[in-house]
């Protein structure tokens, strides 16, 4: 199995992170194992501990680098894709779950996916004018 190092909070109480040694984990059914080569901590790993945790609790959800291996069920990525995440995702299916009309952005290879997860408009960060053509898109300012 071997292990990594990670962000951590040892436990609930402290806001202290720390670099410690982890085992590495195991892709679930619905899960892909990602060699992390960026990543970021939010205030949501500061608040939003879930209550069942174990610690050392891996801090960073937002992260960027290689699926190693996927889960029996994970049939969207493979070995070598690279991936990324954040928490914009789950706001996006959110949202859209509660009828609001979103709009993101990211690179125009990633439209489909962002449209997948139930935006209206999406956006190429890269090469468009984010402001202008998310209102445009919409048919009216947001």
């Amino acid at each position: 199995m071997g292990s990594m190092k990670a962000y951590v909070r040892r436990d609930a109480a402290s806001q202290t992170v720390a670099v410690a040694e982890v085992p590495v984990p195991v892709a679930g059914d619905h899960e892909v194992l990602v060699d992390v080569r960026a990543f970021g901590v939010g205030i949501h790993d500061r608040y939003f501990i879930p209550s069942d945790a174990r610690f050392p609790y891996v801090i960073g959800s937002e992260a960027a680098g290689v699926v190693v291996s996927t889960g029996a069920a994970a049939d969207t990525f493979e070995a070598g894709d690279g991936a990324s995440g954040a928490i914009g995702t789950l706001i996006v299916q959110m949202a859209a779950a509660r009828g609001i009309r979103v709009a993101g952005s990211a690179s125009a290879p990633n439209h489909d996916y962002l449209r997948s997860l139930g935006a209206e408009h999406a956006v190429d960060y890269l090469t468009d004018a984010v402001t202008t053509d998310v209102t445009g898109g919409l048919q009216r300012p947001v």
